[in-house]
């Protein structure tokens, strides 16, 4: 969701963009970058929604980390 600048996003934001296009679930990918885990404080243990999604929104926003090991790609951990 961010790797630092002054560009920053919000789970409010991300639900937000997601109402715009139509979308009703967000699976955002949480960066491990240069040996930082950035955002590490929107995981909601377990891989459940964020409480963001809780709210008024229509859409559920889930958190999660990127893996990327080095024959497979990107890959996806939900909980």
């Amino acid at each position: 969701m961010n790797y630092g600048g002054n560009l920053h996003n919000t789970p409010q934001n991300l639900l937000n963009m997601a109402h715009a296009e139509g979308l009703s679930v967000v699976m955002n990918l949480i960066a491990n970058k240069d040996n930082r885990i950035l955002d590490h404080d929107f995981f909601v243990p377990g891989g459940g929604e964020h409480p963001a999604s809780l709210g008024d929104s229509k859409a559920k926003l889930h958190f999660a980390e990127e893996y990327r090991p080095p024959f497979y790609g990107h890959m996806f951990f939900l909980g």
